[in-house]
């Protein structure tokens, strides 16, 4: 295993392979406008968690690396402009990439809690933003599942509607075996 370690600068100049959708021509100017913000504070994220979430016997998993980083840059990517008309929308995306590739492999309640402040130091310091404004409702759920056809992640706004819409198909196929068992 290479014990290589990379730079501790948060410039673009450190990390030149990684490209955030804003750098996109096809994105409008607010977001093209956070484009440099946003990569500083993936880096960023990315140093904090290296430096201070170091494996221990009960915490083995807690090994990251440049891969990670790639990660919250390729989900960032996957934006599409069609649908990403503000940096909150952008932001919202980079806040779910950071958890799902950062946070999902925390196992308990005070690294989750540590996680959360880093973020909203991050919004605040990089974009002048809280957490709330953000994610308003508190959870901030992300899924291709949201808009059924729509072929790209979409945001929660409520957890009702996810209720509803996992519980649609629950009810359509319920109906159609008591159709089938009726005749």
């Amino acid at each position: 295993m290479c014990g290589c370690k990379p730079p501790k600068s948060n410039t673009k100049e450190t990390y030149p392979f990684l490209n955030v959708p804003a750098s996109r021509r096809y994105f409008n100017e607010e977001i093209q406008g956070i484009n440099q913000s946003l990569l500083a504070a993936t880096i960023q994220i990315y140093n904090t968690i290296r430096n201070e979430m170091l494996p221990t016997p009960s915490k083995s998993h807690y090994t990251f690396n440049l891969r990670d980083l790639s990660k919250v840059v390729q989900g960032c990517m996957r934006a599409d402009p069609k649908s990403t008309s503000d940096k909150k929308q952008i932001l919202s995306l980079w806040l779910h990439e950071c958890s799902r590739v950062f946070e999902d492999r925390l196992n308990n309640q005070a690294d989750h809690d540590w996680f959360r402040k880093q973020q909203v130091m991050l919004l605040d310091q990089h974009f002048r933003l809280g957490y709330e404004d953000i994610v308003p409702q508190g959870r901030l759920i992300y899924g291709d599942f949201l808009i059924p056809g729509r072929g790209h992640d979409a945001t929660c706004k409520a957890l009702l509607c996810l209720v509803c819409l996992i519980l649609k198909p629950i009810v359509e196929i319920s109906r159609m075996h008591v159709k089938c068992r009726d005749l």
